[in-house]
């Protein structure tokens, strides 16, 4: 394990003041196990701490990679399923499509429809989880487009 840690804060305009504070200093493993890593510390974001630890003695691509991987996760876990690669700018993958019996064989529009209005359910329902059981249970793209229209 790396001698030296950084608490590496978001930098954004949600960020606590604790975690200002914090973001950017460096100390050993153990001190900072000792004094509270992100979500555990007892900061004033505390559970929802979006910080993380990087070791110091990393090169710049290997941090590039870390960072964006815990953006990737970050905003998937807010999105409840809905996963962006936010480096090439491609379409949202939805983790819950693998449920979708069939849509390995439909045209890409009929996918990017059903894409779409369930990122549309998402966001307007606040929803953070997965697509109701029942969603997966309709027989077909169409009827669960369907739904989706009835719920927007």
């Amino acid at each position: 394990m790396a001698d030296e840690w950084m608490w590496v804060d978001i930098g954004d305009d949600r960020e606590c003041p604790d975690c200002v504070e914090l973001g950017g200093q460096v100390d050993t493993w153990e001190n900072w196990t000792a004094s509270g890593l992100p979500r555990e510390r007892g900061t004033i974001c505390d559970g929802d701490c979006r910080c993380m630890m990087m070791t110091t003695d990393i090169t710049k691509d290997e941090l590039q990679k870390q960072i964006d991987d815990a953006v990737d996760e970050a905003v998937n876990e807010m999105l409840g399923g809905i996963k962006f690669d936010l480096r090439s700018g491609k379409t949202l993958l939805l983790n819950d499509f693998d449920q979708i019996t069939g849509i390995d064989s439909l045209p890409y529009y009929r996918v990017d429809e059903l894409e779409n209005k369930i990122y549309k359910w998402k966001y307007k329902t606040g929803e953070s989880r997965p697509l109701p059981k029942t969603f997966f249970e309709l027989a077909d793209v169409d009827k669960m487009i369907e739904w989706l229209d009835g719920e927007l």
